[in-house]
């Protein structure tokens, strides 16, 4: 039951992905300004992911350079029929070097 993977352009989560892991964190630096989530289905259809205001936004996130503040986004894997789904919690925390 759940995702097989999800995985960021040119970024690690931590922790390592597991389908019963459904919090991660990704720390960027502050210069980042985009990334492109992928997710692999194990147990969905489909995926949609959502910023903190629970707006889709598409597989492309993009941010402000040099915004320093931690971003949170939901990776939401849905059963083929839409009715059963299961959340994964991103946070993006940007580092000031």
């Amino acid at each position: 039951y759940g995702i097989s993977n999800i995985s960021l352009t040119n970024e690690t989560l931590s922790p390592v992905f597991s389908s019963d892991v459904t919090s991660y964190i990704v720390n960027t630096d502050t210069l980042a300004t985009s990334f492109e989530v992928t997710m692999s289905d194990k147990d969905y259809g489909t995926y949609k992911i959502f910023d903190s205001d629970n707006n889709e936004v598409g597989n492309n996130i993009t941010f402000n350079k040099g915004e320093n503040k931690d971003v949170t986004y939901v990776v939401r894997g849905y059963a083929e029929d839409k009715n059963v789904y299961k959340d994964y919690t991103i946070t993006i925390h940007r580092i000031s070097h």
